[in-house]
């Protein structure tokens, strides 16, 4: 039976869609109704927490602005699995303070999907249910 997986979206439009193909492609997700939910202000990704009930967050935003949304993530879904792609490696240390499943910096790639998902499930977290 196919299970839903819901992931929010967060960033420039391009780079949340490719992120969003790579997901979907994934081995783990192949097998699932996948829904992706792209968002690029405040207002709508706090919808999106709160009414797509999303089994996933990927905030693709640089430096404070993508820190400001890992935060927001945290405040409104503690136990949702968010990945955090950024231009500056420095955020990797408040990637840890706020609980990221996964941070890296940009760009998003198929291998950096694979491992991100890969550290869900090896850190307990599954990212294909609902």
């Amino acid at each position: 039976m196919k299970q839903n997986v819901r992931t929010v979206l967060y960033g420039n439009d391009a780079e949340c869609r490719a992120a969003g193909r790579m997901l979907s492609a994934l081995e783990p997700l192949k097998d699932h109704n996948h829904e992706c939910h792209y968002v690029d202000d405040l207002e709508d990704f706090e919808a999106a927490l709160v009414d797509r009930e999303p089994t996933l967050v990927i905030v693709l935003a640089d430096g404070a602005a993508g820190m400001e949304y890992v935060y927001l993530s945290r405040m409104r879904r503690p136990n949702l699995p968010v990945f955090w792609f950024s231009d500056d490696h420095e955020f990797g240390m408040q990637s840890y303070r706020l609980d990221c499943a996964y941070f890296s910096t940009k760009p998003a790639t198929p291998e950096k999907m694979h491992n991100a998902v890969n550290r869900c499930a090896h850190i307990g977290i599954s990212i294909t249910t609902v």
